[in-house]
């Protein structure tokens, strides 16, 4: 299989000279966690969510105007790319080989489409794969009261896109990077400069968290779990036991690996 087969495609992209104000409504308007960065219309590089929850909740850049920034303030530039002709397994030994949550596709220097890992479970809705050997068991779990600067922080280190929070050991919810990236922007468009590390540092889980039904118990199909994804639009399910405690994960990078033979 091809893996333009699951691409978005066109694919909206940007110039590295817009701000980054501009990108994030792109990316949040048509649901996107990385775009395309062009010079003089040619392909240089991405932007994805992670890069940007990186750069503008570091101390020295919340405080800025988000308008200030500019797309090649966050792009990455050395980064895997594919062609129409690429095989969906090679894209997908590029993704787990590079750490890569977005691949864009090339033709003549120009981007033409985008895979994203956000797709890949829509490949196996109809799975019989068990799931006890996807389950993650080795996860972080953050409490209600816990800043989000802190949680910001195992993100990036952990390279882990959520975290579920729990209160008294029971699963609530989930703070993913967009959660983290759209609670700066807000507190961006809210409040005066003056008050705004103040606030960042203020912020907790319970600020930004979302409720999701993106769970599942026992042991379902990887089909089964695909399907609550894609549903639910979210980065991955939580696996709860009977008393909500929660079991573990399995997050996008776990049909990433099944599509590529990886266990």
């Amino acid at each position: 299989m091809k893996s333009f087969v699951i691409a978005r495609t066109p694919i909206q992209y940007v110039d590295k000279d817009q701000p980054l104000s501009y990108a994030l409504e792109i990316m949040d308007s048509k649901d996107l966690s990385a775009l395309p960065v062009v010079d003089n219309g040619k392909f240089i590089g991405i932007i994805t969510i992670r890069g940007i929850m990186d750069r503008i909740w570091s101390e020295r850049v919340r405080i800025v105007n988000l308008s200030s920034l500019y797309v090649s303030s966050v792009m990455e530039t050395n980064v895997p790319r594919i062609s129409m002709d690429t095989t969906l397994i090679e894209a997908c030994n590029l993704m787990i080989k590079c750490n890569s949550i977005a691949l864009p596709i090339l033709y003549d220097d120009k981007p033409i489409g985008m895979i994203f890992e956000e797709d890949i479970p829509r490949l196996f809705f109809d799975s019989n794969i068990d799931s006890s050997g996807f389950i993650n068991r080795r996860f972080r779990v953050v409490d209600l009261d816990s800043n989000i600067l802190h949680i910001r922080s195992l993100m990036l280190n952990e390279n882990i896109r959520f975290i579920p929070i729990v209160k008294d050991g029971k699963f609530l919810g989930v703070v993913n990077d967009w959660d983290i990236v759209m609670a700066l922007r807000a507190i961006h468009d809210r409040f005066p400069l003056q008050h705004r590390d103040a606030r960042v540092r203020s912020l907790k889980a319970s600020d930004v968290m979302r409720f999701t039904k993106s769970i599942f118990y026992g042991y379902p199909s990887m089909g089964v779990i695909a399907r609550i994804i894609v549903e639910n639009k979210s980065l991955g399910a939580i696996a709860l036991n009977e008393d909500r405690s929660v079991l573990g994960i399995v997050d996008l990078k776990a049909f990433v690996k099944i599509a590529c033979g990886v266990s």
